[in-house]
């Protein structure tokens, strides 16, 4: 290609050379004409300035078009309103004025939306530099401090570890309402990489462009990142564990107890901070601490205005997570750096494992839990936690089973052979999520033993004295043994102890995220996949169950709606 034939402004900050014209014309020809580019550049050679800067200027033509598209449409439109065919019967005419002016209505709401947008970005922009202004100038005079919320008791009350009532006809709270997506503004632009390193170092080359020093052009950038990364909660993110960190936000959200970082005010107020300046991940998490405001949810608000997003693999790719952010690909375009990895993230992304020692823990800890609160569970979550035990035995068994080294299945041959074609996969997988299953038991993990593990009854006369008949002279010790339930079956369990057999390892929360990923996994016939079972003959604890996505084609298939992908 010619690139004296180029007669764009891509706004480059510095002289650009050859190949980077070269490459900037090739992204926004592909983006233009909706198609899908494989492209590699050398190392050394701006690759990230040249993405940077074609995007943010097919932005900008896109809109402009946009709007002179429009404008000249309404026109058109109310000239032919005006010019309304004479030999039309007035009923005619008037159907047809009454359809062109809806048509003219919808283009002015659309019309209306992006100037909107502009301005609205134009003076976030301009209120995010005066803010800084005045920030400078009162460090000078006063430091910024952080109280941190008194700490409270996770397990003060023992109420926190029973399931709580779950109704699975509702929807998952995470997931965002398809008509929200009506009000975002599109196109938006996804950019993803391997680390967020790199995401980091991208939005430093955004920093370098002449669009993000100019405060009257329209640049609204967004980084997302998950709770782990972006929870400045104290009381949240001491947990080290990624769904424990998940779970306790969740609770905090929506139980009694509000998270002290949860104030709408100050969240709009980061939303605004996060729009109107280009931030990093890490500057957005200090911001938030002076502030007191919750990164994570101020992050995941801003996508409506967002121009570009920003996030690693694992968020695009992963359907859970994705749907989880309110993350909507059509009519978008997607630049996915680093593509040589992306094979490889997507098999990883979508393999999973589980040791044969974590289903023993697994098998035990909810034995006893549902032991230790059996008579307090309703029935219904009572039933999930009896499927889960269930599951999590038969997984035990095809493992312990085996006498071969290794032994692979298709997932519809192992589902069978578990048993557990008739489980509703999708309504456990519910409860597992909403009821916050994962945390509690971690939690009942952690309480120390208690001193009286079987609760005591005096039997009745006719057992009393079958006993005596069977041991001899009776005892006061011989008069107590363990009552059965009223009118539930108590687990056989319960007469073998409860807290002090609780298994040594400490309880990773993972381990149950990972059944039900293993789960939808293997209910999901249409994808190809292989199980492995792999038998430790030395140490039979470590062997595992292991899913492996064959194909990843079907996973791509969400890209079919978007407007254009860079790799």
């Amino acid at each position: 290609m010619d690139t004296n034939s180029s007669c764009r402004d891509y706004e480059f900050p510095y002289e650009p050379y050859r190949i980077q014209l070269q490459l900037m014309d090739k992204i926004y020809e592909s983006i233009e004409e909706k198609k899908v580019a494989i492209i590699e550049s050398p190392t050394g050679t701006g690759k990230s300035l040249s993405i940077i800067c074609s995007a943010l200027k097919w932005i900008e033509d896109h809109r402009a078009n946009q709007i002179n598209q429009l404008t000249k449409e309404i026109e058109n439109m109310k000239l032919s309103c005006s010019n309304a065919d004479s030999s039309l019967d007035w009923v005619e005419a008037q159907s047809k004025k009454i359809s062109v002016n809806l048509k003219i209505k919808d283009h002015d709401e659309t019309l209306d939306k992006i100037n909107k947008h502009v301005t609205y970005s134009k003076e976030l922009r301009k209120r995010a530099k005066m803010r800084r202004f005045r920030e400078v100038a009162a460090a000078e005079s006063k430091s910024i401090t952080t109280k941190r919320q008194s700490d409270y008791d996770m397990f003060d009350e023992e109420n926190e570890l029973i399931v709580k009532y779950c109704d699975t006809e509702e929807l998952l709270d995470e997931v965002d309402d398809e008509k929200k997506w009506d009000n975002f503004y599109k196109p938006k632009i996804y950019y993803c990489s391997r680390t967020h390193s790199q995401l980091s170092q991208f939005i430093n080359e955004v920093k370098k462009t002449k669009k993000y020093h100019n405060e009257h052009n329209s640049l609204m950038l967004v980084p997302l990142s998950s709770r782990v990364n972006y929870c400045v909660n104290p009381d949240v993110n001491r947990f080290s564990n990624v769904n424990v960190i998940n779970e306790k936000c969740k609770e905090l959200m929506n139980g009694k107890k509000k998270c002290c970082m949860n104030q709408p005010s100050l969240t709009q107020q980061l939303n605004e901070e996060i729009l109107g300046n280009v931030q990093d991940l890490e500057d957005i998490v200090t911001k938030a601490k002076q502030l007191k405001a919750c990164p994570y949810y101020a992050s995941r608000s801003t996508l409506t205005e967002a121009e570009i997003v920003i996030m690693p693999y694992n968020i695009l790719l992963h359907k859970g997570t994705r749907d989880s952010f309110g993350i909507h690909l059509k009519d978008s375009v997607i630049i996915i750096d680093e593509a040589h990895n992306l094979l490889e993230t997507l098999a990883n992304v979508y393999s999973i494992e589980i040791r044969q020692r974590h289903l023993e823990m697994l098998q035990t800890l909810l034995t006893k839990y549902m032991t230790k609160y059996y008579s307090r569970f309703n029935p219904l979550n009572l039933m999930y936690l009896k499927q889960l035990i269930f599951i999590v035995k038969r997984l035990q068994l095809s493992l312990k089973a085996l006498a071969g080294d290794k032994r692979s299945y298709n997932p519809l041959e192992f589902v069978l052979k578990l048993e557990i074609e008739r489980i509703n996969i999708y309504k456990l997988a519910e409860f597992i999520d909403k009821s916050h299953i994962a945390s509690k038991l971690y939690m009942f993990s952690l309480k120390p033993p208690s001193e009286e593990v079987i609760k005591k009854t005096k039997i009745s006369g006719t057992l009393a004295f079958l006993n005596k008949v069977k041991s001899g002279p009776a005892t006061k010790k011989d008069k107590e043994v363990t009552p059965a339930t009223n009118s539930k079956e108590q687990p056989k369990e319960v007469a073998n102890g409860g807290d002090n057999d609780l298994p040594q390892e400490s309880f990773n929360s993972n381990m149950l995220y990972t059944l039900k990923e293993l789960l939808f996994a293997l209910k999901d016939y249409s994808v190809e996949g292989k199980v492995l079972l792999t038998i430790n003959q030395e140490t039979p604890a470590d062997s595992t169950c292991k899913y492996i996505l064959l194909n990843s084609s079907t996973h791509f298939k969400v890209f079919t709606n978007v407007v254009s992908t860079i790799y």
